[in-house]
């Protein structure tokens, strides 16, 4: 049975370690071949574009991303993941909240890759939903003592 998420749900349930961690061997699967994530696709709307990210990663998933540019307030994003071997949807996740985490830990993977050891202080350019992220996600890579905002 498919997985039906939130925003809520991501935000109660995805924690920083689990998302660097993912993250972390989602870079080495891409590294390995492994992760397969072609660019992205649009389709024209007018005044705005649908835009789609797919991937897939060999012998077990794959799925999309799907989310507007339209000129309105920003709807929400939608996430499908199929299972590779039966082609079911696995999960769902409709919202927001999982993109910026995504992101976010992202930027963790290589903050843990190319930073010093005992790097304490991070620095972040604005104080929106993407820095707040960046700053979860480093938490769970770095002992931080010190959070600036610019």
């Amino acid at each position: 049975m498919e997985e039906i998420l939130h925003d809520d749900d991501v935000r109660d349930r995805l924690t920083a370690a689990d998302a660097v961690r993912w993250m972390g061997e989602a870079v080495d699967a891409h590294h390995r071949g492994l992760l397969l994530g072609p660019p992205r696709a649009h389709a024209d709307l007018g005044d705005g574009r649908l835009v789609f990210t797919t991937g897939r990663l060999l012998g077990s998933w794959f799925g999309y991303r799907s989310y507007d540019t339209l000129p309105v307030d920003r709807g929400a994003q939608l996430v499908v993941v199929h299972d590779e071997a039966s082609g079911l949807v696995r999960a769902l996740c409709i919202g927001n909240e999982l993109g910026p985490r995504r992101v976010g830990a992202i930027g963790a993977v290589a903050a843990d890759a190319l930073a010093a050891a005992d790097a304490a202080v991070v620095a972040v350019f604005g104080s929106g939903t993407q820095a707040y992220a960046q700053v979860w996600a480093l938490a769970a890579v770095r002992e931080l003592q010190e959070v600036r905002v610019y």
